[in-house]
């Protein structure tokens, strides 16, 4: 940039973002070229073309010269972000992907909200998601903002890639009001554990969605998620935000409850971000919302929630993903919830109870010591699914003389019932695949690959 354009002022995006070139040219003197459309291309022509003295002629490149004449918008059509080297050195890495620009909702905090939705080549994204999933990527998400916009292209993607790719999985971010049923025709026949979904619902509150500008069939999009759970094949995540306007403390309770009780595979509760050239931002004072001035400009209060209850909700945020989303919890929450009126009752009370980065070996012990014996089994049981080796401080196992032998013994009498998956396995074999340990209050046994624990004492 500087060898081209040494005396350059670069505008990218910014508040006029969406105004057309010629009105952009028209009214600032000082600009000589604007870009629209797709950037790469027509930015990289724009600089070849300056270097060498020359007036640059290509889409999405607008010049003074031309009188505001200008070009096509650029199409959506750059080169793949990876080299050759990266995609060839992908296997069990994560890669991102992008299949498309802009969001076709026009969320007020959300910067892809300013661009239309503009689609890459379909044949274009096939084979390179391919290409990808053959090289062994482990996981590649797609950063599309609402990767069924386009609900013809999503269904032929997700055809696609589904009977196509390897052991690759995908991460999509959905819309899921606008699901019908031929697309759960062709989610059904996904192979399970192949695709990830991630919902944003934000809010439950209706004047909180219509102040955002986030055009939702809230009723719909929460059946939708939960026929998504119901197939059993699909891993579904879902989005809530704290600090939204017109949420207080009350009614964002209702919505984490109510999202909550959808039971999606991960919670994931974040706070207010006011980015420049959002519609939220330019909105801040009208709203009362104060935010930090660095970024990612959080927000610290509004006129409906104090600084505070946003303090308390950090707390609740972190309960959730050492308890819930981290998923190593699943027998231990089920017992929870129904000691709590509801599940915000239950993540407020434990909101204080873990610090960021604490091992999981001392959550187990936290816990036991602050229900007591009503919640070892559960906790067990968790510890057992994990595959961790050393149980933690409270979960001292008996050892005896003849464990090892009864282990045996129980492996060959009820393999075949409990584990008909491994019943080919030599018993030796099985042994490895299989923990088995004796405590206080029963004898346990755990698949470490499967991530199943029981309760076998009776049979032991």
């Amino acid at each position: 940039l500087k060898k081209a354009l040494p005396d350059a002022l670069i505008l990218l995006g910014g508040p006029e973002a969406g105004m057309e070139p010629s009105a952009m040219l028209e009214r600032y003197g000082f600009i000589d070229y604007v870009i629209s459309g797709a950037g790469e291309e027509p930015l990289k022509n724009l600089l070849d073309s300056l270097e060498n003295n020359k007036e640059p002629y290509a889409e999405g490149i607008w010049s003074r010269n031309e009188c505001f004449g200008g070009y096509a918008m650029a199409p959506i059509d750059s080169p793949m972000p990876y080299s050759l080297d990266d995609i060839t050195n992908c296997k069990n890495k994560i890669l991102y992907y992008e299949a498309s620009r802009g969001f076709y909702n026009k969320c007020a905090y959300c910067l892809s909200s300013v661009d239309k939705c503009m689609y890459y080549d379909i044949e274009k994204v096939k084979k390179e998601l391919l290409f990808m999933s053959e090289h062994g990527a482990k996981l590649i998400k797609l950063i599309d903002r609402s990767f069924n916009a386009d609900k013809k292209r999503a269904k032929e993607l997700f055809a696609f890639l589904s009977k196509n790719t390897q052991d690759t999985k995908f991460h999509f971010e959905i819309a899921p009001d606008i699901f019908d049923e031929e697309m759960f025709s062709v989610l059904s026949s996904v192979p399970k554990g192949k695709f990830q979904f991630e919902a944003g619902i934000q809010s439950l509150n209706i004047k909180t969605l219509e102040a955002i500008n986030r055009k939702t069939d809230i009723d719909k999009a929460l059946d939708n998620i939960r026929k998504i759970k119901s197939l059993g094949n699909i891993e579904i995540h879902v989005d809530i935000i704290a600090g939204l306007p017109y949420e207080d403390l009350e009614s964002f309770i209702k919505t984490f409850n109510g999202v909550y009780d959808l039971k999606a595979d991960m919670l994931s509760l974040g706070f207010l971000k006011l980015l420049k050239g959002t519609e939220i931002r330019k909105r801040a004072e009208e709203f009362e919302i104060v935010y930090n001035s660095f970024p990612p400009y959080e927000v610290i209060r509004t006129s409906c929630i104090s600084p505070f209850e946003l303090s308390l909700l950090k707390g609740v945020e972190e309960a959730l993903e050492r308890l819930y989303n981290s998923g190593a919890f699943k027998n231990t929450i089920a017992k929870l919830e129904k000691k709590y009126p509801s599940p915000f009752d239950l993540y407020k009370d434990l909101s204080k109870a873990f610090s960021p980065g604490e091992p999981r070996s001392s959550i187990y012990s936290k816990l036991l010591c602050k229900y007591g014996k009503e919640l070892k089994e559960s906790l067990i049981l968790d510890f057992m699914a994990s595959g961790e080796k050393k149980p933690p401080q409270g979960f001292e196992p008996i050892i005896s003389d003849d464990f090892r032998n009864r282990c045996f013994e129980f492996i060959e009498k009820y393999t075949d019932e409990i584990f008909p998956e491994y019943k080919e396995l030599p018993y030796k074999e099985l042994h490895k695949k299989l923990t088995f340990y004796a405590f206080d209050c029963g004898t346990y046994v755990a698949d470490k690959a499967g991530g199943v624990s029981l309760n076998i004492t009776e049979r032991f």
